[in-house]
Formats: C-alpha cells, structure tokens, sequence
C-alpha cells in the first residue's frame, strides 16, 4: 500500500513538473566507466558500461532526469546489472542562509528487465544537504546525505543509507577545475544480500571546460571499501570513467 501511494505522489510530481518545466537549462552526460557500482557498494556489473544522464531544469529549479545505463557486454540493453533506467524528479536549490544547499528528489529505478514493471524496481527518495566555504580559490563543503530503497513489488524488505562527508572544488587553472568527496555511510542491512555496516565512498575527477557548453571529465574515479566486517561480498572496489558534459541555457 505504502509503494503504490508512492508510485501515484511520483507520477503526479512527474505530471507537475511537465507542466512547470519552461526549460532554463538542459544538461546532457555521457560517461564510459570500467564497472558499475552501486551506492552501498555492491557491484551490479563487473564490465565496462555506457551511462548518460539528461537532466531538465526550471527557473524554479525543479527538475527531472532520466539516467541510462547499458553494459557493453552484448547487444542485449536489458538483461544484466549493468542494464538500468532511472525516473527522478526533484528540487534543487539555496536554502537561508545563502551559502546551504538543499537536493531532495524522488526516482523509480527500472532495473535489469529494463521496462519489465514492476520486476526488481525501486522508489528510491534522496535528500543532501551542504553548506559551500569559500576558501581562497578552494570550496569546502560538508554534506550530509541519506537514501531510501522500497522493492515497488511489494517485497516485505526495504533498506536506507545515511551518510556525511565533504566535497572539495579547487580551479586549478582558468578552465580546469578538481572536484572530489569522501562520504562515510551507514547501511542499514535490511536487504537480503547486505550486512549492515559503515561504507566508505570516494569520488574525484578533473573538469576541462572545453567550451562554454561543454565541459570534458578524464580521469574521473571512485572509491568504495567496506569500513566493518561484512560477509555479503562486498570489498574494496575501484571505478574509472571518462565523459563530458554538455549544457544547453536559455540565458
């Protein structure tokens, strides 16, 4: 019962944002990355992956996203863990004072039998919050972050993770900038594949504004490592990507 009112609040945040979303800015990114690992660290695919994302957003900064991504195993684009579609819709703007942040969004997650509803989907809401402190030419912002993972089947399970950390944003010359963040993360175990425990997660790469519209990321890496003991598999994983970034503003 609590799935489907939450399937119903999405599709009508979904019909809402259509009707309000006079499109500031449309963002476009497609990145190549050696393996493809999930937030709480377990791998859904241990081969190369093709992921983009298209992101929508308002004057309002309310958004929506669909997030695409397709192993390179086969031809076959739904099928394996690498194979996934992402609904979201969202807000994402300054709270008071100027200087916080706030991200909250809501995504179904069509995943493996890609738009074989409902299969093994998930309604996963997503909040960060952060605060930026200029420094100089750096910006250091302490985050904090949670999710929630509910089965849309009705599966009697449904877990959460909730985490804290900082990022890092350092312009090291006139187009090239470095960005990166280490969150340490709670899972709370509720699945039944995954032991709960304290995650490390890592994210970091170089940005080279090749154009105003386009910004190019090589290398881009990430980092995950069980923090506890855990018996579900889960070990220290490394991620290599590459991408870019292309944005289309009205302005």
């Amino acid at each position: 019962m609590h799935t489907r009112a939450l399937l119903l609040v999405l599709s009508n945040m979904i019909i809402a944002s259509c009707a309000r979303l006079a499109p500031e800015t449309i963002t476009l990114a497609p990145k190549l990355q050696s393996q493809y690992v999930l937030q709480h660290g377990h791998v859904a695919h241990d081969q190369p992956v093709v992921q983009t994302d298209l992101t929508v957003t308002a004057k309002s900064q309310l958004y929506a996203s669909v997030f695409h991504s397709a192993g390179l195993n086969d031809a076959d684009l739904s099928g394996d863990g690498g194979d996934e579609v992402d609904w979201t819709v969202g807000w994402n703007d300054h709270l008071l004072p100027a200087n916080a942040h706030a991200n909250l969004s809501l995504s179904y997650y069509d995943l493996t039998e890609v738009f074989q509803f409902p299969g093994d989907d998930l309604l996963v809401p997503q909040t960060e919050v952060w605060y930026e402190f200029p420094l100089a030419e750096h910006t250091v912002s302490p985050l904090i972050r949670g999710w929630a993972f509910m089965p849309v089947s009705g599966v009697e399970y449904s877990t959460w993770l909730v985490g804290s950390g900082v990022r890092h944003r350092w312009p090291i010359a006139e187009r090239l900038a470095m960005e990166h963040a280490a969150v340490v993360a709670y899972e709370a175990g509720r699945l039944p594949d995954t032991d709960a425990g304290w995650l490390l997660d890592y994210s970091g790469s170089l940005g080279w504004e090749w154009s105003e519209r386009v910004t190019l990321f090589i290398p881009g890496v990430r980092i995950t490592d069980p923090l506890t003991r855990v018996r579900d598999g889960r070990e220290f994983e490394l991620v290599v990507w590459a991408g870019l970034s292309f944005t289309w503003s009205r302005e």
